[in-house]
């Protein structure tokens, strides 16, 4: 005759109670590291806006983080979905897009502002992303309604 398990005796509550509060521990200690990881990758988020237009390397971004390159790079493909080097790229070329916009300077100067050491380059991956020039994107969203600027953005691409 087999005995069926009872569901609980006052015996058994404090290995209930153990087992609750290691969850509960495994679970917040999740949750510290899962802030963790987010703050470094902010960090490294803030650390790669404030020097767009420094030649800035995977080293420099994982050392702002507080972690190694590889063990970094792993973290920060994990909380945005982008390595940090394409991350990097896409910031630079979102400013690039505003100072086309919103100032008068020369696209050899925006090129430079947002870290590309050749405005061939700059030009280059630029109309790569958006099907025209920095200077045709300039005419053209300057000239449109304020209102549809936005609209009209060129979306973002996932090229490197």
């Amino acid at each position: 005759m087999t005995q069926t398990p009872t569901i609980s005796t006052h015996r058994d509550a404090p290995v209930v109670d153990i087992v609750s509060h290691r969850q509960l521990a495994e679970e917040s200690t999740v949750a510290e590291v899962s802030e963790h990881l987010h703050r470094a990758v902010a960090r490294a988020i803030c650390f790669m806006r404030d020097n767009l237009a420094e030649p800035i390397t995977a080293d420099e971004i994982a050392r702002t983080a507080l972690f190694s390159k590889y063990h970094f790079t792993r973290v920060f493909q994990r909380v945005t979905g982008d390595s940090p080097g394409r991350y990097l790229t896409e910031l630079r070329f979102e400013r690039a897009r505003e100072l086309l916009l919103s100032t008068d300077l020369k696209v050899v100067d925006i090129s430079y502002e947002v870290g590309f050491a050749s405005v061939g380059t700059f030009s280059t991956r630029f109309r790569e992303r958006t099907g025209v020039s920095p200077s045709a994107f300039r005419q053209h969203f300057r000239t449109t309604a304020p209102r549809t600027v936005y609209e009209r953005l060129p979306v973002r691409s996932k090229v490197a």
